[in-house]
Formats: structure tokens, sequence, C-alpha cells
């Protein structure tokens, strides 16, 4: 199919009744990062009531249950708020950098469905979609972050407004952008653990699965520079707990080799973040996300590939004698899906996209495990308006 047939192809499927679900989202996809860093989020009528305990324990932490949400949606304290209030109790606060960093232009996040062609690898980018169950985006923020100045005062505030059995990560990054050589990149990381610390977050995660090398690279594939990152953060955070942030590995040799340079300096591996996919976006073809090519997809789509690395990573952690926590996270949508992360091994399950669309998410995770069946039933369709 030519790229002119294509474009009407898709530009139909917009007017036969597929909707632009927008108003089930706590981010508006529709603005910019930095409005919805203003005056997010949306769309949370109510913020229903648990009896809980910290009767569970991740690390060397007793919290309330082991969800939360991990970095990227929680843009700030006021975000940080309003999930722990809805009952996700480990929060990642957004990435932060040692220096103010912009968003992308928009469009920041399209709804993807895998091409149907069996020998194309790309998805179809577009602003709506049709079935909840196949719920797939991708994203292009590029990271963006404020000033130090700004989000350590903010990171304060995120640990004031934490009820009692809650845990806040915070996740930093290297910014490669104006650097001329490896150890200058490794020094960035560096300096942001150190602003990290004097905001007393009590878990750092580094983030080694976003595209911060030139020319679009992931940091975790580069084996020896995450030894060398992780190394030299946990000799100057101390005991603070130290998270690695990684992304899918297709080759279970290379995930091994990994773990062997992290495992002695990190305390958990989160797995996983997104899977890069060549979008080919037709409503947008001239703004930033078309031209970048490749892009991460997160969501439902995922979810077989996270769950995967986190079998994977119980397996080679008890293989190998390692001692590291899981966290999983990849495709969580549903109560049964953080329970399928459980089921292979992971010690605490994160949901973004789930979390994002269906904020009371945690609320029937909780209901399922502590009411009975009837209430679950109820709680199911709390927030849902699909």
């Amino acid at each position: 199919m030519d790229e002119s047939k294509s474009k009407l192809r898709y530009r139909h499927l917009t007017h036969r009744g597929m909707s632009i679900p927008t108003a089930h989202w706590t981010y508006d996809i529709t603005k910019s990062y930095d409005w919805n860093y203003e005056f997010g989020p949306f769309n949370i009528p109510a913020y229903p009531a648990r009896s809980v305990k910290p009767s569970k324990k991740f690390l060397s932490f007793k919290v309330n249950s082991l969800f939360g949400v991990p970095a990227g949606p929680l843009l700030n304290s006021r975000w940080i708020e309003a999930y722990s209030k809805l009952g996700y109790d480990i929060l990642t606060y957004k990435t932060v950098r040692t220096r103010s960093y912009p968003a992308h232009q928009m469009p920041h996040i399209l709804y993807v469905e895998k091409n149907k062609s069996k020998n194309d690898s790309s998805f179809i980018g577009k602003p709506y979609f049709s079935k909840v169950t196949s719920l797939a985006i991708t994203n292009s923020f590029g990271v963006p972050s404020k000033d130090p100045d700004v989000w350590q005062e903010d990171v304060k505030r995120s640990l004031r407004l934490l009820d009692k059995g809650q845990l806040l990560i915070l996740s930093i990054m290297g910014t490669q952008d104006g650097l001329h050589s490896q150890k200058e990149f490794i020094q960035d990381f560096i300096k942001c653990a150190v602003l990290a610390m004097e905001t007393s977050a009590p878990v750092i995660e580094v983030n080694l699965s976003c595209p911060n090398l030139h020319g679009g690279g992931v940091v975790c594939y580069d084996v020896d520079l995450c030894g060398k990152i992780c190394e030299q953060i946990k000799n100057v955070i101390g005991d603070v707990p130290l998270i690695a942030k990684i992304g899918y590995f297709n080759k279970e040799g290379e995930l091994i080799k990994l773990l062997k340079k992290i495992n002695p300096f990190i305390e958990a591996v989160g797995a996983i973040n997104t899977l890069q996919g060549n979008i080919i976006d037709l409503q947008h073809k001239k703004i930033h996300m078309r031209q970048i090519g490749l892009s991460g997809v997160c969501g439902g789509y995922i979810k077989p590939y996270a769950l995967n690395s986190v079998k994977t990573l119980y397996k080679l952690r008890d293989q190998f004698k390692m001692k590291f926590a899981i966290i999983g996270i990849g495709g969580v949508t549903k109560p049964e899906d953080f329970e399928s992360y459980l089921a292979v091994g992971a010690d605490a399950v994160q949901s973004a996209t789930g979390a994002m669309t269906d904020p009371y998410l945690a609320f029937k995770i909780y209901e399922k495990q502590t009411a009975q069946k009837k209430d679950y039933q109820t709680a199911k369709t709390i927030g849902t308006s699909f």
C-alpha cells in the first residue's frame, strides 16, 4: 500500500466511531508536558478510603502494599500526593537531571497498534484506540527535567505528603548533551546522585533504560558503562538503596553480563521500561515523534515481554546467588496483571499506563485482596467508563 492510500485509510479510521479517550487519563495527552506539570493531574473525582497497615516489606521498608507507579507519570509533588491518596504505595518521582531539560515538541503520546504485516515490525501511531484490551501507547517526551533548585524542593515536599507505609523513590539520570567524553557523562550521573541525596530521598533509582546516548543508544546495553555508573553512584550514596531501571534484553547472555557488572552495587532491578518500536505516525508526519522513527512502546502490548524479563531475572538471581529485589513493570492494567507479576517472582509491581488511564487501579487491587468477591465486582467499575 503506497503512502497516499495509507494516509487515506487511517484518516478514515478516525471517523469510524473510534474514541479519543482523553477523559480517562489523569494526564491530558492533548496538552503539553509543561501544561500537565503545572495543572495536572486530572479526572480524579474522589479518593477511596483504605484500611491498611504497613504489613508488607520491600527492600528494608515496611509498606502498605507492593504496588506503585514507576518513573514517568508522577511529574511533581502534586502528582505524588494524588497517587498517594489513591493507594499507590511505592511511588517513583519522575526522572530528574543535573540541569533543566525541555520536553520534546508534541505529540508526546500516541496510541499504537501493531502493523498487521508479518514481515513488518513497525507500529501504527494514532490519536485513538479501538480496543481497551489491546491498549498500548508510544511516548516521546525526551525525559524533561526542571532545574535542581526546583526539583530538590519539590521532592522534599513530596516526602512530607506521603502517608505511613508509603515509599518514595527518586529517579536520576546523566545527560550527555554538550559533554565530550564517557568520563564526563559518568560524572554527570554522580552529580545528579549527589543532588538527589540532598533531598533525603530514601531510595535512588538510576535510569539506565532511556535513549540518552548519542545516536539514540540505551545505556543499559553498554554493560561496562553501566558497571562504572552504578559503582560510582553507590560510592556517593552509601547505604541508601540503589535501583537500576533497565530495558528489555532479547538475549539472556547479555542480561547475565549486565547483572554481574551491577549486582555488587545495587539493591533492586526495575524491569522493564519500554520496548523500542518503529512508529509510523501518519497523523503527525512532520512532528518530532515521526522524525525520531524509534520510540518507546508501553501498555498492554509489552506485558508478555516484561513478565518474561521478571521471570528471567528471578531465575538468574537464584542461579548466580545474587541479591537484588525485582520490580515488575509493564502492561499492568488490572488486578490480575499485578498478581501475575508476583507469581513469576516480582518483589514489587508498578504501573504507568494503567495508572494513568485508570487511577483507581491500586484501589481495585486492594479491594480484590481484602474484600469479598461481590465488593470487588463493585470496585471494578469505579473510575472506569470504557
